[in-house]
């Protein structure tokens, strides 16, 4: 969803027939980068705000065509030609960056948007610090990067500027500049 979303659709959308996540909800409720469908036959919307932020690793078979890419340590499928276009090789993000991966009904990837362009603010546990090197085309470059684990029991690695050693076992903020992963510890 962007900010013009409402004229995408046919219909009366202010009273479709709405469900988040397989729940019940109002207009209200949907964000931005929320994934819709909607049904014109029958007036009903379907929202989903599943998505995770983490580093580009791998695709799968390659770059040129991918079908599937690693983020963060985790593989997802690519759901949708628009998703496919930003992570093939030609497209607006490469391995190494920071992204957000937003997923469809089918739980494939429908779209991709740069992690700092997200304006999340995410908040974890940090339990690995550390560099890594990333291969593209036969070119290795070297990293930094947080191991962070969440309350919901996941744990994603995020690219950094500086090694941040004096955060490790610590909880703390998670912002986003420029591609890379900023923290700031949390008190209390």
């Amino acid at each position: 969803k962007n900010s013009k979303w409402k004229q995408d659709f046919d219909g009366n959308i202010d009273e479709a027939i709405i469900s988040k996540n397989g729940k019940s909800c109002s207009i209200e409720e949907i964000e931005i980068n929320d994934v819709l469908y909607y049904a014109s036959e029958v007036n009903k919307l379907q929202v989903y705000n599943n998505k995770i932020t983490g580093i580009y690793q791998v695709a799968k078979p390659n770059t040129e065509s991918p079908e599937k890419i690693t983020v963060s340590g985790k593989e997802y499928t690519i759901d949708s030609v628009y998703a496919y276009s930003k992570l093939y090789n030609s497209g607006e993000f490469e391995i190494g960056d920071s992204i957000t991966l937003l997923f469809g009904k089918n739980g494939g990837i429908v779209d991709v948007i740069a992690a700092d362009k997200t304006n999340n603010e995410l908040v974890g546990y940090v339990v690995d610090v550390g560099a890594k090197n990333f291969t593209v085309d036969g070119i290795t470059t070297k990293h930094y990067f947080v191991g962070i684990q969440f309350a919901n029991g996941e744990k994603f690695e995020y690219i950094t500027k500086i090694l941040y050693s004096n955060f490790k076992n610590r909880v703390v903020k998670l912002k986003f500049e420029n591609k890379y992963a900023k923290l700031n510890g949390v008190n209390g």
